[in-house]
């Protein structure tokens, strides 16, 4: 049986300082920092932390929103969510994620594109 990324890389606690690390760099960006006024980031890291848990192989402790349903109205242009793709994967990298993983990763993500995208 194949390790799941998520045991791969040390479950838990890699998750959550990977996503911690992600949103640094997104809320940084001038460009995609807007799409985060006012949104409770500890919240925010808190269910990204169990989503990304639970797509990379890991438990399934996620109760948000369906990403279309956290996602509409938001405006996401195709634009923004291609720097955040890039944001992730150098967070990934920058984490020690070898790269067939990162493109594993970014490939699950390019997936989600129609559900968080308004064209």
């Amino acid at each position: 049986m194949a390790q799941s990324i998520y045991d791969k890389y040390g479950g838990f606690a890699t998750v959550s300082t990977l996503v911690e690390r992600f949103y640094e760099y997104v809320t940084a960006s001038p460009s995609l920092a807007p799409y985060f006024e006012g949104v409770d980031m500890p919240r925010l890291i808190g269910h990204q932390t169990q989503f990304l848990c639970k797509v990379l192989g890991g438990p399934d402790n996620y109760e948000g929103r369906s990403l279309r349903a956290a996602h509409i109205g938001l405006r996401i242009s195709p634009e923004a969510f291609a720097e955040v793709a890039q944001h992730l994967k150098s967070t990934l990298e920058g984490g020690g994620v070898v790269p067939e993983d990162v493109a594993a990763v970014l490939a699950l993500v390019a997936s989600t594109r129609s559900e968080i995208v308004e064209e």
